[in-house]
């Protein structure tokens, strides 16, 4: 039986037989998910696609089921032209072939695009029970998708054994290891297991933003199905979220692959992020081991918005918290980061204007804590700020400063204290802010691009993050972002092709930029377990994406 469990393929719910044509909407490589409207968007020769129908605002399917009510996978190999009632043709250039069936259900289908198929714009035709519905689709001869687990940005990777890479099992440099994916172009066998090897496809594969020495890519034990062996280059910088793209045609070329991460540490075994959380993983650690967990949580951030090319508007705040939490199963979660791992960049892709994020997991199990009825917040030069407590939420501070928030060692205190929290005094060091010191008018996306700046906590990080828009009759609008992190003691960053390449350019949709230095200081405070203050500030530009 073919496996489809490397795609992570969601399943999307159908809705009830109708007595439709099948009204197909979308054709993506199910491996990056690269939508329909992007420069990127394509279908390699040889590789396999997903078909979607459109859905309306309930989540039930427009127009005719694609296939039947429930999932039907292709028995054995050779894989053959019609499952269950479901067949796929493409036409190009006058040429229609007829695509070797994955798997099929009414929401949506899958299949191997032949080989042989021109290259150019065409027409892709479902058929499910005699009745048919076409959508475009655009052939390409090379677009490689990397797989990732399901739900995350984590590709799927294997060391030569099969065994999985993971946060648990990280590659080091020097390792071996297997990608998977597919759209690496054209292979001898569509429908059963091809035989032609390595198909030397012109690729890059950037792991941490460094090329890895490429073993192999080429088909695997799959029909579509193929695999990129690589060695983890040395220099990479560690991390749970290491970056991980690969790039076809050379140091210029936009066609590039959705962007993944792999977790990378300098002796393997199991990953961390100790400058992205500001907190030691041993600290975190200790607190897992105890039933329950009283934290204190200082977040001051400081922002400069762009509300128009001549004018900003500067937004400060301090948030303060004093909690118990119950289940410290949580604390993982609660102080994490979802930024890569420094040295890294990730690009994700948005279409329309829902959100694709869930719901949340509810309300935190916790219980907040009386700190006393205010905190008082000194500078090291100005006037004092005073936090005052929440009348609807025990235990929660807050403050918006009217001027911007001087650098340098700020003094908090709580007086005389509060029911829960006992009178405590602690120092804060405040970074200067961070600039972009040489701001550019314009960015070259076909040219790597070095950012520096000043400013910013020496022991935290600069999160630097890209974004724009692109859409129009191919496909619904959208947006590319792209989020990049680096230590603020190096004080400059390298944004690679690798990543501008898929950023459309400044047009129609204008681009932003985000400079942000981030940093965490741990404080004792007597009765808490751990106390911290998260350091943000934010300045936004808008550079011209050429």
């Amino acid at each position: 039986m073919v496996s489809f469990r490397l795609f992570g393929v969601v399943l999307l719910a159908g809705c009830a037989l109708q007595a439709q044509n099948p009204a197909p909407a979308a054709v993506l490589n199910p491996a990056s998910n690269i939508p329909v409207g992007h420069f990127n968007w394509g279908i390699a020769q040889g590789s396999i696609f997903v078909v979607y129908p459109a859905f309306d605002q309930a989540g039930k399917v427009v127009g005719g089921s694609l296939g039947p009510a429930s999932l039907v996978t292709a028995p054995a190999l050779p894989l053959t032209n019609t499952l269950s009632g479901t067949s796929i043709k493409v036409t190009v250039a006058g040429t229609t072939v007829d695509c070797p069936m994955l798997y099929t259900l009414r929401s949506q289908v899958a299949a191997v695009l032949p080989s042989t198929t021109p290259l150019g714009s065409g027409t892709l035709t479902v058929t499910y029970n005699g009745a048919s519905g076409s959508t475009p689709i655009k052939v390409v001869a090379t677009n490689v998708g990397l797989s990732t687990v399901l739900g995350t940005s984590a590709a799927v990777v294997t060391f030569p054994n099969y065994s999985f890479v993971d946060s648990t099992h990280s590659a080091k440099p020097g390792d071996a290891v297997v990608l998977w994916g597919t759209g690496l172009g054209g292979a001898n066998s569509d429908a059963n297991i091809a035989t032609n090897g390595d198909l030397k496809t012109d690729i890059t594969v950037w792991i941490g933003g460094i090329a890895a020495p490429l073993q192999y890519r080429g088909r695997s034990a799959g029909p579509g199905l193929d695999q990129i062996n690589v060695v983890v280059p040395d220099g990479v910088a560690p991390g749970c979220a290491v970056s991980l793209v690969v790039q076809t045609g050379g140091a210029q070329s936009t066609l590039l692959s959705n962007t993944t991460t792999v977790p990378v540490m300098p002796n393997g075994g199991t990953c961390a992020d100790p400058v992205l959380s500001g907190i030691p993983a041993a600290t975190i650690s200790s607190l897992l081991a105890k039933p329950g967990t009283t934290l204190a949580s200082f977040q001051i951030s400081q922002s400069v918005a762009l509300t128009s090319p001549t004018f900003d508007a500067t937004i400060d705040a301090i948030f303060l918290s004093f909690t118990q939490q119950q289940l410290t199963s949580q604390l993982p979660k609660l102080l994490g980061n979802s930024d890569p791992s420094l040295g890294s960049c990730q690009v994700t892709f948005n279409v329309g204007s829902g959100s694709t994020n869930g719901g949340g997991d509810g309300k935190p199990d916790a219980t907040g804590l009386s700190a006393g009825a205010s905190i008082l917040f000194t500078p090291p030069t100005g006037l004092a700020l005073t936090a005052a407590g929440s009348p609807q939420l025990k235990g929660f501070y807050e403050v918006k400063p009217t001027a911007s928030l001087p650098g340098g060692t700020w003094k908090v205190a709580n007086g005389t204290g509060g029911a829960d929290v006992t009178p405590f005094s602690v120092d804060l060091p405040l970074a200067q802010p961070v600039l972009w010191s040489n701001q550019a008018a314009s960015i070259d996306r076909t040219q790597p691009f070095i950012l520096k700046w000043t400013g910013g906590d020496p022991t935290g990080y600069v999160r630097i993050a890209v974004s724009t828009g692109f859409g129009g009759p191919t496909g619904a609008p959208g947006s590319v972002s792209v989020v990049c992190s680096a230590p603020a003691a190096a004080g400059q960053f390298t944004l690679p092709t690798s990543v501008l390449g898929s950023l459309p350019p400044s047009g129609t949709f204008p681009g932003t930029m985000d400079v942000r230095g981030i940093g965490t200081t741990i404080a004792a405070i007597p009765g808490i377990d751990l106390a911290f203050a998260s350091y943000t500030n934010t300045k936004q530009y808008a550079p011209n994406l050429k």
